[in-house]
């Protein structure tokens, strides 16, 4: 299983990682700060509601569609809601994402990302923690006629 790197987003195998201050490490960014850097920095992000993406760089097309009641702040891939996916972001921080889906997801680790149809769909296409396999998926899976269909039924 691979996980990124907090610090420097580097996608890495989860056992090439060391944890610092509730942060997932690569080894390159492993030892480069103390805890009292990492604090001092505000590199601890994600404890937050709105600080769950602070460490992404969004793609210019998709539209923030977070709503304050949502369990997590979201994004649609375009403007076109019927043509556009649904990507719910959780914290980055796994004591956060832990905290955020004990019921839902037990003793596992909730993933960081989730690809719905749309807003209010029951079921996920994707769950990762790759925020480049979120990018690619999206690219590579333009919506069918039928999903579009399916998106105007429930939205």
């Amino acid at each position: 299983m691979n996980n990124n790197c907090n610090l420097c987003n580097k996608e890495v195998n989860e056992r090439e990682t060391q944890e610092q201050c509730g942060l997932s490490l690569c080894l390159s960014c492993d030892g480069k700060y103390t805890d009292k850097e990492l604090i001092e920095l505000d590199m601890i992000k994600g404890e937050s509601w709105n600080e769950y993406y602070a460490d992404l760089d969004i793609p210019n097309e998709w539209v923030n569609v977070s709503y304050g009641n949502d369990e997590l702040p979201s994004f649609t891939s375009q403007k076109d809601i019927h043509k556009a996916y649904h990507i719910w972001i959780n914290s980055f921080n796994e004591k956060v994402r832990k905290e955020n889906h004990d019921l839902d997801f037990g003793n596992e680790l909730a993933p960081r990302f989730n690809i719905t149809l749309c807003y209010g769909s029951g079921y996920d296409l994707l769950s990762t923690n790759s925020f480049d396999k979120v990018i690619k998926w999206i690219r590579e899976n333009p919506k069918t006629k039928q999903q579009i269909k399916e998106t105007k039924e429930i939205v």
